[in-house]
């Protein structure tokens, strides 16, 4: 079934490229321009709302947010290679056909009982709006403490840079982790800010949960340690300094959650 499954896909893609309106990119993704939008491009690190219908090529729908009326939100590098793809070619208001060869969708593995092995998928796909990464905010004496940290466990500023994620969220809270990490352990798809000489990176799959988040640092009766204020969450959430300098000069800072009641 596999290599008959294969056969089959590479023979629609073959044909496909043939016909009008049908573009090929360098990656092997075919797409066809069905509407055209005016808006603006997303960007790998933004988050998307879309409206699609999956299908197979044998015309099986396997997904559709059209049929269910409602749209949905992801960020444009936490999809199939393929999406990621025509995501930053198409524009706001855009509507494409968009045809994943499995390489670039679920290769040889699937998906689920819908998607067996090394099928090529077909998108109706909509771009409906897109939400820019807002990057974080961190009070100046947030940033003189982790500067500090950093001179006194050897770290140099110029070649180091503190990761800032988070997990979690709904009923169990958000986890908060901060980390120190090399310049050359920083990823592609990764956000940097520089904030007063500190870099600030922020894990690319983190950013939607922490745009407008402002981290500061408490240092009083009531503790030592940061204090996160995320707008997705009602009350702020402490996280003590525990640095350590294991291995890739790494460590976390990440204990309590923060949610609707505060920290857990």
């Amino acid at each position: 079934r596999n290599n008959l499954s294969r056969g089959t896909n590479m023979s629609f893609l073959e044909e496909n490229a043939t016909k009008e309106g049908v573009v090929t990119t360098e990656s092997g993704l075919q797409y066809k321009v069905l509407k055209s939008g005016e808006g603006e491009s997303p960007r790998k690190t933004d988050t998307v709302s879309v409206h699609y219908e999956g299908k197979l090529t044998d015309g099986t729908v396997f997904d559709s947010s059209i049929e269910r009326d409602m749209p949905t939100e992801f960020p444009v590098n936490g999809v199939i290679a393929g999406w990621t793809e025509a995501l930053q070619l198409m524009k706001e208001g855009d509507e494409w056909e968009l045809y994943i060869p499995s390489g670039l969708a679920y290769g040889k593995a699937g998906a689920g009982e819908k998607i067996g092995p090394d099928e090529t998928l077909i998108f109706e796909t909509r771009l409906l709006s897109i939400k820019t990464f807002a990057p974080l905010k961190i009070e100046e004496r947030a940033v003189e403490e982790i500067k500090r940290v950093l001179e006194e466990q050897s770290m140099p500023i110029e070649s180091h840079a503190l990761r800032v994620g988070v997990s979690g969220g709904g009923c169990s809270g958000f986890q908060y982790a901060l980390n120190f990490v090399k310049a050359e352990e920083i990823s592609e798809e990764d956000v940097e800010i520089e904030i007063q000489g500190l870099r600030i990176v922020v894990d690319h799959r983190s950013q939607p949960y922490l745009a407008g988040t402002e981290i500061g640092f408490q240092d009083g009766l009531q503790g030592r340690g940061f204090v996160f204020n995320n707008p997705m969450a009602t009350g702020g959430c402490g996280c003590g300094t525990s640095f350590s300098t294991a291995a890739s000069q790494g460590g976390s800072c990440g204990t309590g959650g923060c949610g609707s009641g505060g920290c857990g």
